[in-house]
């Protein structure tokens, strides 16, 4: 599976060296932005694998009509930028996201072969229940 067609079916993958350990293992981290098709480390071969969709907001921004954009970071160190959507509990007031608040990659597909991605800010502390039991990315609050 390509990183494309990961995208087109709504999966995201990153790219893993089994020789090197780049992207797998302990500490590894993915360098899929972009997708070379090979290994950075080592220059060998790489495979795909799809990583968690529960992550941490590194920083938002809100344009002049109200709409919010993220930067999130996701499993093996991977950074997307895109639509930040309010918690599914929020009220329908004002939301104001917070640095480090766990966040859901809510989708992601192409568009015009440009990768789109929307992430939905969780409610409270707690993790969805589809990623509970998973570790928090670095940095999230707890």
């Amino acid at each position: 599976m390509t990183l494309d067609d990961g995208l087109e079916r709504g999966r995201l993958v990153v790219e893993v060296c089994d020789a090197c350990g780049n992207g797998g293992g302990r500490g590894g981290r993915a360098r899929a932005w972009p997708a070379a098709g090979f290994c950075p480390g080592c220059l060998g071969p790489v495979r795909r694998a799809r990583i968690p969709p529960c992550g941490s907001l590194v920083e938002h921004s809100r344009t002049a009509d109200g709409r919010l954009f993220c930067l999130a970071e996701f499993a093996r160190g991977v950074r997307l930028m895109g639509v930040l959507l309010a918690p599914a509990d929020s009220s329908g007031g004002r939301f104001e996201p917070r640095v480090r608040q766990r966040v859901v990659l809510e989708s992601c597909s192409l568009s015009g072969g440009r990768p789109v991605y929307a992430m939905r800010a969780a409610g409270g502390r707690e993790w969805p229940p589809h990623c509970a039991g998973r570790p928090a990315p670095r940095g999230t609050l707890r």
